[in-house]
């Protein structure tokens, strides 16, 4: 399997784990790291439709660049900005 899922996190365990890129160790860890993604997802998707889902209310943290604070207050929190 080779998918944009996996690749950062696949990338990572072959190097931890000492395994080839191109061993059966890699894609099966792949497939578990994209089949974990699509329960995710479906779980969510789920719990939405059953109206079960609450979206976590979320801010920047102070640390975050000022540009990414003003974006988020515009587009996501739609709050004025000075």
């Amino acid at each position: 399997m080779r998918s944009t899922l996996c690749h950062t996190s696949v990338s990572k365990w072959t190097l931890a784990a000492g395994v080839e890129v191109t061993s059966n160790e890699k894609y099966e860890r792949c497939a578990k790291v994209a089949g974990e993604v699509v329960y995710t997802v479906t779980y969510y998707l789920n719990e939405y439709f059953d109206g079960k889902w609450k979206p976590v209310k979320w801010a920047p943290s102070e640390k975050s660049p000022t540009v990414l604070n003003v974006m988020v207050q515009k587009v996501f929190l739609n709050t004025p900005t000075a």
